[in-house]
């Protein structure tokens, strides 16, 4: 009876087996797709984060469209966990005016033209280094509204190598 069962499992395995290429994913249907705010660049707590990110987010199924998108940076500090320890938070980074032009996603080193972007950013080469930092993305739509924050900490070494210094 055993030998039966296992003989019908493998037959019914190996019917199920296909040599073709997988397919392409299937295009994002309304149960899969967000019903939040979502990070994915980068990702909720990663670490060793290039010190010049570019911010990507997915807007919840309620808003594709948005009307204003806002992201705001704030430098937490280096310490172990940044939501039990608090530091001296300091906001680096406003952005507004993303909705037009670039509704989930912003380039801190090189936003889009239409946006306004404020903060000591403005003066900066690259974000500090092994810092944890938080961002938070508004979002409104049509009679709606999101917003989340997420947290990632900066490597060590720096964004881009230091370019050769030149000899007279």
């Amino acid at each position: 009876m055993a030998r039966v069962m296992l003989i019908a499992i493998l037959a019914a395995a190996a019917a199920g087996c296909r040599s073709e290429e997988p397919s392409s994913p299937p295009p994002e249907t309304a149960a899969s797709a967000p019903r939040a705010l979502q990070a994915v660049e980068p990702a909720p707590w990663a670490q060793d984060v290039t010190r010049r990110p570019v911010l990507r987010w997915r807007l919840p199924t309620a808003i594709q469209s948005p009307q204003m998108v806002s992201v705001r940076l704030v430098q937490v500090g280096q310490m172990p966990d940044p939501r039990q320890e608090a530091g001296q938070e300091k906001v680096v980074a406003l952005a507004s005016g993303l909705a037009e032009t670039s509704p989930t996603e912003l380039d801190l080193f090189s936003p889009p033209a239409q946006a306004v972007l404020t903060g000591d950013v403005r003066d900066l080469t690259q974000l500090e280094a092994h810092t944890w930092y938080r961002w938070h993305v508004r979002v409104i739509g049509d009679g709606e509204a999101a917003a989340a924050d997420f947290y990632f900490r900066t490597r060590l070494e720096d964004a881009a190598p230091a370019a050769p210094a030149r000899t007279p």
